[in-house]
């Protein structure tokens, strides 16, 4: 069983891979920044593919979305991340509509039972992301012993470059599209933390967000007004990643 990262969170990289098409202006993005520098201590912010004309200090690693599907884009862009000299062996993934509520000392692996408990619970059962789920399990199923774990939560997951680079070059990801923390989580044993996942649906569930630690949205719930207004009152204060 690999260990849990030791590594101090100020001494990694904190990454967003970013594509077009916010239609909140990536507002999102700049008030995860904002929670980013109130709660979770980090080396510095890199983006990998676009960059909103307001961002200032970070590194910006140009990638554009050409794989034909949103989960080998996200594969295509980490692994460029990976590629690249100078980024600190162990990284936080981030997603731009994540949330840092509460002060964070440690980032565990979190986990949400298992992926055919994941795929029996899917919504609609069809559809890309739930054929990824069914790719993921079965090509895991072939490699370890145990029912897969799902990983597929809406939070911050520490990352190593090398292993990630590993994964790329022993799975066909350019082919079959992978969920690929579940992937990484599992082939490398990662110790996880079952919770529920900290998605919100609706903006009227924003009086629970008060009592969480980490939150994460949808795009419905991110161009509610109310929400806007609610996680304005929450990070007010401009950031250092910020014009």
């Amino acid at each position: 069983m690999y260990a849990m990262m030791k590594t101090k969170l100020e001494n990694l990289d904190l990454v967003y891979i970013l594509g077009k098409g916010s239609r909140w202006f990536d507002n999102e993005l700049r008030f995860s920044l904002r929670s980013a520098c109130e709660n979770l201590p980090h080396r510095r912010v890199i983006l990998v593919g676009e960059k909103p004309e307001w961002i200032r200090n970070v590194l910006h690693i140009p990638a554009v979305d050409d794989m034909g599907c949103k989960l080998k884009n996200a594969m295509a862009k980490i692994k460029i991340l990976c590629e690249t000299e100078g980024v600190s062996e162990d990284f936080v993934l981030m997603n731009d509509d994540f949330f840092i509520m509460r002060p964070m000392t440690s980032i565990p692996n979190y986990t949400n039972g298992t992926l055919k408990s994941f795929a029996d619970t899917h919504e609609t059962g069809r559809g890309y992301y739930y054929a990824a789920i069914q790719v993921t399990r079965t090509m895991l199923k072939f490699s370890i012993e145990v029912e897969p774990k799902n990983f597929e939560l809406h939070v911050p997951m520490i990352f190593n470059r090398k292993k990630f680079l590993n994964l790329t070059d022993a799975i066909f990801w350019k082919e079959k599209s992978y969920l690929f923390r579940s992937v990484y989580g599992n082939v490398f044993e990662l110790e996880g933390e079952d919770r529920d996942d900290i998605k919100i649906y609706r903006a009227k569930n924003l009086h629970d967000c008060d009592k969480m630690d980490l939150i994460s949205t949808d795009n419905p719930t991110v161009l509610s007004p109310r929400f806007q207004k609610w996680i304005a009152r929450k990070f007010p204060k401009k950031c250092k990643y910020e014009q």
